[in-house]
């Protein structure tokens, strides 16, 4: 493996060996984390002006998935400035799970909203005019497009195995739901109208789908990984 290649698994071996190539990472991920406290405290402000209650941001998986980014990018950014190694695990394992679900993000978002913005955008916010094109950029592009770069590039190989990966990915989706409903149960209203347009079987589904998206992203991403770095596939763990 090359010097570079290897210091995936070693940011300590950054900071002392590479100083170039560890200040263009700190540089990315210090913007990312900055960039995505901007866009994420901006979001929840105008929410809560918007509806007058707190803690709603945590029913949108935009939001949801931009904090995770906000998280393991701060992580990323403290683990390459201070050679922490166990703040740069913590970060590839939650990334594992983030730019999967960025993509799913971005997926479903953008053809449905060029469809018909409606069903993707409560009412509310679409009459008080507080999204913008760029500031839609921010929530449902940006962060996959870091996220993508941070697993394809930076971070070393995914070492989660396929059904440990299944199995965090049904008991989060089964947490949202429940988040989902509760919130449901206060409001009156789903957070995105076309799941107020379905059915509660077709909601469900929904939901399955979604996982099963998210899980097959997470495994294309790691064959891209392997084809990208010339690596066999490894099993991971199981």
């Amino acid at each position: 493996m090359s010097k570079m290649s290897g210091t995936k698994d070693l940011p300590r071996s950054l900071s002392k060996g590479l100083p170039l190539w560890a200040s263009t990472k700190a540089l990315v991920y210090v913007t990312g984390a900055y960039t995505f406290y901007r866009t994420y405290t901006e979001a929840v402000g105008q929410m809560q002006n918007a509806v007058g209650f707190q803690g709603l941001q945590y029913q949108y998986l935009t939001l949801i998935t931009l904090l995770g980014n906000l998280i393991a990018h701060s992580a990323a950014s403290a683990a390459v400035l201070l050679g922490s190694n166990w703040l740069w695990d913590a970060k590839n394992l939650l990334m594992c799970y983030v730019a999967p679900l960025e993509v799913v993000v971005s997926l479903v978002y953008w053809p449905v909203m060029m469809y018909d913005r409606t069903l993707v955008v409560p009412k509310v916010v679409e009459d008080l005019g507080i999204v913008s094109i760029w500031f839609d950029l921010h929530l449902h592009a940006i962060p996959t497009l870091f996220a993508l770069a941070d697993f394809l590039l930076y971070s070393p190989r995914p070492r989660i195995g396929p059904r440990m990966y299944a199995c965090v990915s049904v008991v989060y989706t089964h947490i949202y739901w429940i988040v989902l409903k509760k919130t449901h149960y206060m409001m009156g209203v789903y957070p995105y109208p076309f799941m107020d347009l379905a059915t509660e079987t077709q909601r469900k589904l929904m939901f399955g789908a979604g996982t099963c998206l998210t899980c097959g992203i997470y495994f294309g991403l790691c064959q891209v990984y392997d084809t990208m770095h010339r690596r066999q596939p490894s099993a991971g763990l199981q």
